[in-house]
C-alpha cells in the first residue's frame, strides 16, 4: 500500500470526527423543544429524581408515543 493512500484515509477518518455541541444553541433548542412538548403532551419533569445520576446510563423507553427521544432528552437534560 502506497503512504500517501495511508495519509489520505487519515485525513478523511479525521475530518468525521464530531466536535462539541455549542452551548448556546443546545440551550436554545432545548427551550424550544420544552416549549413544544410540555404544551403539546401537558408534559411534567421532576428533575430532583436524575440530578444525582453520574452518566454514562441506559435510558428504556417504553414507545409510548413517537416522540419519546425527544421527551427522554428533555427529561434528562442536566439542568
Amino acid at each position: 500500500m502506497d503512504p500517501k493512500d495511508t495519509k489520505k484515509k487519515a485525513k478523511k477518518a479525521k475530518k468525521k470526527k464530531i466536535g462539541k455541541v455549542n452551548p448556546i444553541l443546545y440551550a436554545g433548542v432545548y427551550a424550544y423543544a420544552t416549549h413544544k412538548y410540555v404544551r403539546k403532551f401537558h408534559l411534567t419533569m421532576d428533575k430532583d429524581i436524575v440530578r444525582d445520576i453520574k452518566g454514562p446510563a441506559i435510558v428504556l423507553a417504553s414507545h409510548t408515543c413517537d416522540a419519546d427521544h425527544f421527551l427522554s432528552g428533555l427529561t434528562l437534560y442536566p439542568i
